[in-house]
């Protein structure tokens, strides 16, 4: 069953969008819905415009969007289940009166068998997943890095990056992404007949020189909280704690 079926049997009410298809229009109101509950549940969210599918259920007066479905298909698996990452956000006014449950509901169908939500602790947040069933995950440390000019200069034998903000090098690999203005780094990958010589210190440097020519000012990443050598690594290369997310797991039954 597609997205698009599941949408017209629920009704207009709700609408699917895939993240190349939405308007300016569109995108608006998201920033708008987000930066709403960041204000008041004091929380960071970033407009979340790079997700892969986003539902949502419209104010019937036409003024805004009530809840809100962001969609990451990661290309992972958690615990050996290929996995999606969902952030919801639900207007403060409209809390309490199941939109999120009607939602996930909706694209459940369509989402793969494990799900991970990563949130801020409110209670808001808490109160939605408990009644979903999911169980806390792990924590993940957000962790930021001021880039220069001097971070830069790349040599001219550095790796190349390829369409997808793939770095690629000989002992390893890793990813840049733009969010929000920032280079989100992420698949930081040192193979492992090469562990244990220093690698992962020397592919992070390139990354963040490349990020640097790329002319992003600012780095972040995210890394498992009981990962303590990541940590130190990141810590010794100038990246700080921005904030922690803990991220709820969701196991799905596609039989039931």
């Amino acid at each position: 069953m597609t997205t698009q079926k599941i949408m017209d049997d629920k009704g207009s009410r709700r609408a699917p969008a895939f993240r190349d298809h939405l308007n300016e229009e569109e995108k608006r109101q998201i920033r708008e819905l987000v930066e709403l509950c960041n204000s008041h549940d004091h929380t960071s969210y970033s407009s979340p415009l790079d997700a892969d599918m986003y539902l949502w259920r419209a104010d019937p007066s036409g003024e805004g969007i009530l809840g809100l479905l962001c969609i990451w298909h990661l290309g992972a698996t958690t615990d050996g289940l290929d996995t999606d990452e969902v952030a919801a956000f639900t207007a403060p006014g409209s809390r309490g009166r199941g939109i999120f449950r009607e939602l996930f509901s909706d694209v459940s169908l369509v989402l793969r068998p494990a799900v991970l939500f990563s949130v801020y602790e409110n209670a808001s947040a808490l109160k939605a997943l408990a009644a979903l069933g999911a169980e806390l995950y792990h924590s993940e440390c957000m962790m930021v890095r001021e880039l220069k000019p001097e971070d830069g200069a790349r040599a001219p034998e550095a790796p190349p990056m390829d369409s997808e903000g793939r770095i690629s090098t000989h002992f390893g690999e890793a990813y840049i992404r733009d969010i929000g203005g920032r280079a989100y780094i992420y698949g930081v990958l040192v193979y492992e007949r090469f562990r244990g010589r220093g690698m992962g210190r020397r592919l992070l440097s390139e990354v963040l020189r490349q990020a640097a020519d790329m002319g992003f000012s600012q780095a972040f990443l995210e890394v498992a909280s009981d990962n303590l050598p990541a940590i130190r690594l990141y810590e010794s290369s100038g990246f700080s704690l921005e904030e922690r997310l803990d991220l709820y797991i969701k196991k799905l039954s596609k039989d039931s």
